[in-house]
């Protein structure tokens, strides 16, 4: 793959020299020679790589410097400083450069440097660029879901999130809780959890426990729990008051050997949810039951 490269360099042979060496490795090499020329070249070429001299008029290497990290578009470019002050490495150590090399340049020293920072830049392009798509998605899921009129983060104590299939099931908790001033945000998709998850922040999560589930409910119970404690050590949040509470609906069940069947599923299911998170478990979903136990998860 051909990576552009910007090259600034006030002399013209240092120049000329650099970039016959990056065109021989197979680069795109753009040059300029000064400082204010580099920078509208980094801002509108937005090159792989910026080898960059120091010492030059008008806009030295310490300023180029700066107003690259000062502008949204060329902060994350990295710059390979190349200079014949090799006391200098500190000073621009210290204000963010990604590398620094002497000059006279050791051929080989700098085409390898300058493909590691290339490579570099890359794997952090392809990450910002997966970062932008799961966002992008995760807003394009938040569009699709009802959160209600309640401005959920300051009015209500408690807010619940309820994840099921049973659709009579989910309006009849959905109706409980709210006449408890809870909010709730009902989902069916599971793709749909973690991004609830994370804009309502509830301290109440209800899932439906389902033997033939696509998706285990264990395997939900890990990737919540494991959402939450990240988000909560990035954020110096406090999730430890998040309950995480699990019911069944009733299912068809033929034979008095599939009843035993499937409550031995259920306890396998229920003790891998326990490894995870301290997990509740309401049993079979009944309107009156449900009223009763689920207050004690409530603020």
């Amino acid at each position: 793959m051909i990576h552009k490269i910007l090259v600034i360099d006030d002399a013209p042979e240092a120049l000329e020299l650099m970039k016959s060496m990056l065109e021989g490795a197979g680069h795109d090499v753009m040059v300029a020679k000064s400082g204010e020329e580099g920078l509208v070249q980094a801002k509108t070429r937005n090159p792989s790589l910026v080898v960059l001299d120091v010492l030059m008029p008008g806009m030295n290497g310490f300023l180029f410097m700066k107003e690259m990290k000062r502008e949204t578009a060329t902060k994350d470019i990295p710059i390979l400083v190349v200079t014949a002050r090799a006391q200098m490495e500190d000073s621009f150590r210290a204000i963010g450069i990604d590398s620094f090399l002497s000059k006279p340049l050791d051929a080989d020293k700098f085409l390898a440097e300058a493909n590691r920072l290339i490579k570099r830049d890359e794997a952090s392009r392809e990450i910002s660029e997966d970062q932008r798509q799961a966002e992008n998605r995760r807003e394009k899921i938040l569009a699709e879901i009802d959160f209600g009129d309640e401005d959920f983060s300051a009015t209500l104590a408690n807010k619940a999130l309820i994840y099921g299939h049973d659709s009579q099931v989910l309006v009849e908790m959905e109706k409980y809780l709210k006449s408890k001033d809870c909010h709730v945000v009902v989902i069916k998709e599971i793709e749909h959890i973690l991004p609830v998850v994370d804009k309502l922040e509830p301290n109440l999560i209800l899932l439906q426990l389902a033997r033939d589930a696509e998706v285990p409910v264990d395997d939900i119970v890990f990737s919540v729990t494991t959402f939450v404690q990240k988000k909560a050590r990035e954020f110096d949040m406090d999730f430890d008051n998040v309950e995480i509470v699990l019911f069944k609906v009733e299912e068809e069940i033929a034979g008095v050997d599939s009843i035993g069947e499937e409550v031995a599923d259920t306890e396998n299911i229920l003790q891998r949810c326990y490894d995870c998170w301290d997990v509740r478990y309401l049993g079979m979903y009944n309107p009156v039951s449900f009223q009763i136990k689920i207050k004690k998860y409530l603020l």
